[in-house]
């Protein structure tokens, strides 16, 4: 689907919400967690009987990818957020900013590019009805130039709509990094 398409399905809306997630002292306090988690389980696995030493191992196995935070979307299936993000922006459903976005979603794929990497979502954004339920979650790796639906479904959009959307965001007030770790 294209990021034209994406916007053409779009349940109604009444307003959007901005977030930016898997950046910032949240993420460095998960992070921080995470490492003492792994320190404290190396610990135990020293004097660990036989039959726990599997699940130590397995713990530590996945402790040690946690720091990477690759495909991690803005809402669980369970429709929770994730731990590390944070409301940036709102604004309703006939706002300058709705009709800016827009025109950035709407424009024609003339020029795209394959992700070269696994998406690090940092920013997003969350679509309302009227009674406040989310109704679609656009995440978003300005990085990786990768747009991906709530339902996990890759969005192909033009290479000058992730310049755009990183000047909208940014205009708005999101963190957005100019250059990146993975």
């Amino acid at each position: 689907m294209t990021s034209a398409e994406f916007w053409q399905r779009l349940p109604p809306f009444d307003h959007i919400v901005t977030y930016s997630f898997n950046r910032g002292p949240k993420l460095q306090r998960l992070k921080q967690a995470a490492a003492e988690l792994q320190k404290a389980t190396q610990l135990e696995l020293l004097t660990a009987r036989f039959m726990r030493q599997r699940a130590l191992r397995q713990r530590l196995k996945e402790l040690a990818q946690f720091g990477q935070r690759q495909d991690v979307p803005l809402t669980t299936a369970a429709g929770s957020f994730d731990v590390t993000a944070s409301p940036v922006a709102r604004f309703v459903g006939i706002d300058k900013q709705t009709e800016r976005l827009r025109g950035i979603l709407t424009t024609a794929v003339n020029n795209s590019l394959a992700a070269g990497c696994r998406p690090i979502f940092r920013d997003a954004l969350v679509f309302h009805d009227s009674a406040g339920h989310l109704v679609e979650v656009l995440n978003i790796c300005l990085q990786c130039r990768y747009l991906q639906s709530e339902a996990g479904e890759f969005i192909e959009a033009d290479t000058s709509v992730y310049d755009q959307l990183r000047q909208l965001l940014t205009a708005l007030g999101h963190p957005v990094e100019i250059s990146y770790q993975h």
